[in-house]
């Protein structure tokens, strides 16, 4: 899940493509150390399934949803590794007892490039509970990108709807602006605002659900920082680089697809209850970092279903 941006963005310009090619570095970077594993940088494990379906300001609200087709289950791959597949297996046990918990995690990073050192930083808010909710937010506290600084992003899944919002702080479109070194082809006025507007999507996931879509495949799909600790390695690669009696620390290679900036990763996992408390992302050549670390968490909180309901604020855009 990462930071969600919209179609409509003043970056998607022609005029503006031949400047963006750094930015979108960043970017991804961004995305994947706030995703942490669970990146569009870096694929998951398993094969992705299709989407819910995505309700749009042209579409009408009664509108039928088509029926979207059952996943295609790819078969799971097992570590080489016997004393890792045996703590897998202790892991993942663990983790589907679990019905419900809350946390926070930070996420750190840092980037070498060729104008010089980035820093990103970013705080996850993150709840489920079964089946199907969940409530995610990311706030961007630094971001290599001028304008991104303080964008809210937001997932509410309340069981049969999946809501997105992206909210960049009031007023950064103008810095935004300012940053850029071509000039966009709207005017001043429509960039700023288009920058500055809350966007909104919307997915029917109920249908979704009719259609064979699982719990499983919604933590893939939402990226679930705590449920789905391996989203993103390559499970062949996965071994224990260290234990003591309280914790495993894994290793395992990224799976590497077009737009992948990490090469491994290391995942520190509790013993007791199955909860990663830290990952540590990286390339081979050491010039690009990101860790994450769970600063808290409750498990099986009681956590009533109108906590995972949102609507959206006033002026939000859909998509």
């Amino acid at each position: 899940m990462g930071i969600l941006r919209d179609k409509g963005s003043p970056e998607g310009n022609p005029l503006n493509q031949r400047i963006t090619r750094m930015q979108i570095l960043l970017r991804g970077a961004l995305v994947s150390l706030t995703c942490l594993l669970l990146t569009t940088a870096v694929s998951g494990c398993t094969k992705k399934v299709t989407e819910p379906k995505t309700t749009t300001s042209n579409e009408a609200a009664s509108a039928n949803p088509a029926t979207a087709p059952a996943p295609k289950k790819a078969a799971p791959v097992v570590p080489t590794d016997p004393a890792a597949a045996a703590a897998l297996r202790q892991v993942e046990a663990k983790l589907q007892a679990l019905q419900s918990y809350s946390c926070t995690i930070k996420s750190l990073g840092h980037m070498e490039l060729r104008d010089g050192p980035h820093d990103s930083e970013a705080l996850i808010e993150e709840a489920y509970k079964r089946p199907c909710r969940f409530k995610i937010r990311v706030t961007n506290i630094k971001d290599p990108l001028v304008g991104f600084e303080g964008t809210v992003s937001d997932i509410v899944v309340d069981g049969q709807t999946w809501l997105e919002r992206r909210q960049h702080v009031p007023g950064s479109g103008q810095r935004r602006l300012d940053s850029l070194k071509g000039k966009p082809v709207m005017s001043a006025e429509e960039f700023i605002r288009l920058h500055d507007t809350p966007v909104t999507t919307t997915k029917d996931l109920k249908a979704w659900l009719q259609s064979g879509f699982t719990e499983d495949d919604l933590l893939e799909q939402v990226q679930s920082r705590i449920l789905k600790p391996f989203r993103a390695c390559d499970m062949a690669t996965l071994k224990i680089e260290s234990e003591d009696d309280t914790q495993w620390t894994f290793y395992a290679r990224l799976q590497q697809t077009e737009g992948s900036v990490y090469h491994f990763v290391r995942v520190t996992i509790g013993k007791a209850d199955g909860i990663r408390k830290e990952s540590h992302l990286g390339r081979d050549d050491d010039s690009w970092q990101g860790t994450a670390r769970v600063e808290r968490i409750e498990l099986n909180p009681d956590l009533p279903d109108t906590f995972f309901q949102d609507t959206p604020p006033l002026g939000a855009e859909k998509q």
